[in-house]
């Protein structure tokens, strides 16, 4: 992000880390429309089976707080193809 900043390129970050530079004017939202807005987002730990309980307890928050703020509702799902149309 640092370069972006400067004015040395393009940086690929959630809207919600930018939006006061944003609005300031410090940076500018490009290409918009070619990036997916349903990016996956992962947390990533050492090892699952001896994961440390303040670790466990930063990702289940991390996941819930993100999903209740950056979920979308799904589509209603396809009928399987060779199905008729109603």
């Amino acid at each position: 992000m640092k370069a972006a900043r400067a004015g040395l390129g393009l940086a690929l970050v959630p809207d919600a880390m930018v939006a006061s530079r944003v609005r300031s004017g410090e940076l500018e939202v490009v290409l918009e429309q070619t990036v997916e807005a349903n990016a996956p987002l992962s947390v990533v730990y050492a090892d699952r089976e001896f994961i440390e309980p303040r670790v466990r307890v930063f990702v289940d928050r991390a996941v819930a707080a993100l999903t209740s703020r950056f979920s979308t509702p799904s589509p209603p799902p396809r009928p399987p193809s060779g199905s008729p149309q109603k």
